[in-house]
């Protein structure tokens, strides 16, 4: 099967892609100027990208990370103590996950010491997301952190996105007038 895009416009699409060296060649085409019928291979242009299409399957049972929402990447000044994470799960399957599942957030400091564990329940219909709100009790100091978290459902048919990771520096500093 072939899946294609079409810019009409001069406007870039800005599609997701991904790093490939090399790059595949006889999978990845594009044409230009727009309406012509010649289609040139990636892989012949030395490309060391690819267009981010591919084929998705609803699974029946699938369950994951969307987002990690607070604290997400980037650089954090002055934290309060009693931080509560917070992240987005999203039921991509099929069937409503009625029974319990877990989900749990883990951060590990810049010597990759555990610092920080919370795990909640939950049940989300298919198709839906929850915004989950962990346990209140990470207190940072000023260094860099990893944020993991995943989900648990022992049907799950796609474990390849049951985890998601991020990093984000908290530092600490004064003002005085």
């Amino acid at each position: 099967f072939y899946v294609g895009v079409r810019q009409v416009g001069t406007t870039n699409l800005a599609f997701a892609y991904q790093s490939e060296v090399p790059i595949r060649d006889s999978t990845f085409y594009f044409t230009f100027p727009t309406g012509t019928t010649n289609w040139t291979d990636f892989s012949s242009i030395g490309s060391t990208f690819r267009i981010m299409i591919e084929p998705g399957l609803t699974l029946a049972n699938d369950v994951g990370p969307s987002t990690i929402d607070f604290p997400l990447g980037g650089t954090y000044n002055n934290l309060t103590t009693n931080v509560a994470p917070k992240v987005t799960i999203a039921n991509f399957g099929s069937n409503n996950q009625s029974s319990s599942f877990s989900t749990t957030m883990k951060i590990y400091n810049a010597s990759n010491s555990l610092v920080y564990t919370s795990t909640k329940s939950l049940t989300l219909n298919a198709g839906a997301t929850s915004q989950i709100t962990f346990d209140a009790t990470f207190n940072p100091t000023a260094q860099l952190y990893t944020a993991k978290c995943y989900t648990s459902l022992g049907s799950d048919g796609n474990k390849n996105n049951d985890t998601l990771t991020d990093t984000f520096n908290y530092s600490q500093f004064s003002l005085n007038l």
